[in-house]
């Protein structure tokens, strides 16, 4: 409860700091905070042709054995990707797309899971944990798909979950919670990863909307060794360490920084996007919209200037770049919202095959090399294409 006051206070207090500065250079530190600043002149531009340029295509095996409906959850692990689609089946294909395998069944068995909305790969113990949010109940497998056990989720709290979890270090597993007033309006709650027992919620702020409202897509996605969280309406990114979280970065647009009073005021709102817009309305940034990372980059997506900006953080070198998409036909060049996870190498999104069919013709207008090839043999039954973005193609024009 002191280390939650302590951080709000540190939020509070960089907030007036920024607004009475009312200008910070990109990459100054002050302690270990570092503030990222998007303002013209401060960061320089990706283009639509290094965002072209840094795409790897990979298409993925369509059989009777591994028809994917609507995809839910992708995470990835030692090149392989790991699909959890809406009929809560987990398919698992290679790095050339090759379906390897599916984890687990579905049904009443022994060895067989009840629900899957969500799960997680535990990179240290080798196993995958299939979580029903209906059940609170967690079955695991090892990456050969071979059962282990079943647990319990104990959770005291009431809270509505979104279907998002996060597996911060090997001890803690950070769920993230939907945003209503018939519930706990705490955003993310951890969990003792080895008894799955609930710990401490994280974000304590004011509920956002009457109506429980929670993005469908993860808000936050880790790889590497280091974790970074994001909140709603707020535009810091903090980082966990042992069980504790301290901010450590600040996005600066030039709008003023919302802090958990700020929301208060201009409440009440009945959905969340609502108090966003308000907040925006009023001079004030509508906060970092998804956060990702690696042990080299922090990737942040951000929408309070009326742009789609995704900003890419050189954690090493204290430098940022920005992406700033205009107008477009070409679904490469939506990255926003798009996006699923991250690993060292690469930014993850899947895109349909009839999406490659309505937008043929902007996307072989890229002349990207290998689509004369994914075209030849792609079906639109066919299941969708994992679209990839190499960190270090998107970011070669200036090393």
């Amino acid at each position: 409860e002191m280390q939650m006051k302590m951080t709000l206070l540190l939020f509070v207090v960089f907030s007036f700091l920024v607004s009475c500065t009312g200008k910070m250079k990109t990459g100054v530190d002050i302690g270990d905070l570092q503030y990222i600043s998007i303002k013209e002149g401060d960061i320089e531009k990706i283009t639509e042709e290094d965002v072209v340029n840094s795409i790897h295509f990979v298409r993925l095996e369509t059989t009777e054995d591994c028809l994917i409906d609507k995809i839910e959850q992708i995470q990835r692990h030692k090149g392989c990707t790991y699909i959890l689609d809406a009929k809560e089946n987990l398919f698992v294909f290679d790095e050339y797309g090759k379906f390897v395998r599916k984890i687990g069944q579905k049904g009443p068995g022994p060895e067989e899971y009840i629900g899957a909305h969500m799960f997680y790969i535990h990179p240290k113990k080798q196993y995958i944990s299939m979580i029903s949010l209906a059940t609170r109940k967690v079955v695991r497998y090892d990456l050969e798909g071979n059962y282990l056990d079943r647990l319990s989720l104990e959770l005291r709290s009431r809270s509505l979950f979104s279907g998002n979890c996060y597996l911060m270090d090997k001890n803690t597993l950070l769920l993230e919670c939907s945003n209503g007033q018939k519930f706990a309006p705490y955003q993310y709650l951890c969990v003792d990863e080895e008894t799955l027992t609930e710990k401490v919620t994280l974000f304590p702020w004011p509920a956002l909307g009457e109506k429980n409202e929670s993005f469908p897509f993860p808000k936050n996605n880790n790889a590497g060794k280091e974790h970074y969280i994001i909140s709603y309406c707020n535009d810091t990114i903090y980082k966990y360490e042992n069980g504790t979280i301290s901010p450590r970065f600040v996005l600066e647009s030039g709008l003023k920084h919302p802090t958990s009073e700020i929301v208060k005021e201009y409440a009440p709102y009945k959905f969340i996007d609502e108090a966003q817009k308000k907040l925006n309305k009023n001079g004030y940034s509508m906060g970092v919209g998804r956060g990702f990372s690696t042990d080299n980059h922090l990737c942040l997506e951000y929408f309070g200037l009326g742009y789609c900006d995704y900003i890419f953080w050189n954690r090493h070198k204290n430098k940022g770049y920005l992406y700033r998409l205009l107008e477009s036909n070409n679904p490469l060049l939506h990255i926003y919202n798009e996006l699923r996870c991250t690993d060292e190498k690469y930014l993850i999104r899947c895109l349909s095959t009839e999406m490659f069919f309505v937008a043929e013709k902007e996307i072989r207008s890229t002349n990207h090399p290998e689509v004369p090839e994914l075209y030849k043999n792609l079906k639109e039954e066919d299941n969708p294409v994992l679209v990839l973005y190499d960190y270090d193609k998107l970011l070669s024009r200036f090393k």
